[in-house]
């Protein structure tokens, strides 16, 4: 979030001091901006899901967030989402631009065998994420370790 660009409509109820305009109708957060949303992710991304392009959440996936206690693994579940919402986008919903080392560790596949029409890929060295992809989207499934989610397509 602190790196991507805004726009002017998106930044309209934002207090001036937390952005700067970069260039016309483009606008980043500024150093008091950056400071309060590190001083505030923690309790904003473990409280909710945040909706994203391209991302649907099934309920079997809400239910396995709100049983998540650790709030660092929250958030670093959303800021992976994120992250991946921005290559789909990016890429038309082309979900090969997850694989391998193009998007930094995600390595996003497919199951084998029966659930071979699911994928899943990775939110940290433990954590899993399974999902299917609809249209170029990604509906979210199964959030949890990793024996887990394999289990649990």
């Amino acid at each position: 979030f602190e790196e991507k660009t805004l726009t002017k409509k998106e930044v309209q109820s934002i207090p001036e001091i937390l952005f700067e305009e970069i260039d016309e109708d483009a606008y980043i957060l500024s150093d008091w901006g950056i400071l309060l949303w590190n001083r505030t992710k923690a309790d904003i991304l473990s409280t909710r899901l945040v909706e994203l392009p391209m991302i649907f959440f099934e309920k079997s996936f809400i239910a396995d967030f709100k049983k998540t206690e650790k709030v660092a693994e929250k958030v670093q579940l959303q800021e992976t989402l994120a992250k991946i919402s921005m290559i789909l986008l990016e890429n038309n919903g082309n979900t090969a631009s997850l694989k391998g080392g193009k998007a930094g560790g995600i390595l996003y596949d497919n199951f084998t065998g029966k659930n071979s029409h699911l994928g899943h890929f990775r939110i940290s060295q433990g954590l899993r994420v399974s999902c299917e992809v609809k249209n170029g989207n990604l509906k979210l499934r199964h959030y949890g370790e990793h024996d887990y989610v394999n289990d649990n397509p």
